[in-house]
């Protein structure tokens, strides 16, 4: 039916666009945290609006002038990711002051969300989960530009979610080990929360001697 065309064409493409909204804004709050515990600035909130912005626009610019780049960067990111996953999983695991318990792990629950309902809290973990299927379909729609299309673009979408799963959940997993008080990130200052974990794991100290010879 040409009208369900109609609906998932545009759903698609305001789903692209707040995906690449809060990629650009989480940019802006990691920016903004390195900020405030590099250098002991707290950046205002038009500040971190500034910086998404730009991002926005280079992300803009890149993707329209840029195309020739696109690739080289897409093999860049794989890699980047990959082993930028690995560090930060090493790091958490051997700074950490204290390893969590992998029952506190696996079968701990904590809400600090405010809502009451288990369930409710469940699924609004899963929100993060989604980002395993992000990405996976650009493999249907390069298809046609492919040498035998029809093998290698779905084991490029069955293993773009594969891996991402698997980094996803190396990295939750040395997050959970390694976080030592859930309060303190909950009550972060920082922009962004989860720089409250690794400042906790990884200490002061560390991130005092980093800079001084940065």
């Amino acid at each position: 039916m040409p009208i369900l065309g109609f609906f998932t064409g545009w759903l698609y493409s305001m789903a692209m666009v707040f995906t690449g909204a809060s990629g650009n804004l989480s940019v802006a709050l990691y920016l903004a945290s390195i900020a405030e515990v590099g250098q002991g600035r707290t950046l205002t909130r038009v500040e971190i609006t500034a910086i998404a912005w730009a991002m926005n626009i280079f992300s803009g610019i890149i993707n329209t002038v840029g195309t020739k780049a696109i690739g080289r960067m897409s093999t860049f990111n794989v890699w980047w990711t990959l082993g930028g996953t690995l560090v930060l999983a090493i790091t958490l695991l051997v700074k950490a002051p204290v390893k969590n318990s992998p029952d506190f792990v696996f079968t701990n629950f904590q809400n600090f969300t405010g809502w009451e309902s288990r369930g409710f809290v469940v699924l609004l973990g899963f929100l993060q989960a989604v980002y395993t299927l992000e990405g996976c379909e650009t493999a249907a729609q390069v298809a046609e530009e492919a040498v035998r299309a029809e093998i290698l673009a779905p084991l490029a979408v069955v293993g773009s979610i594969a891996g991402s799963w698997f980094i996803g959940l190396a990295y939750m997993l040395s997050l959970l080990f390694a976080i030592q008080n859930i309060a303190s990130v909950q009550a972060t200052t920082f922009a962004i929360p989860i720089s409250q974990l690794f400042y906790d794991a990884v200490g002061p100290q560390r991130r005092r001697r980093f800079f001084h010879h940065a």
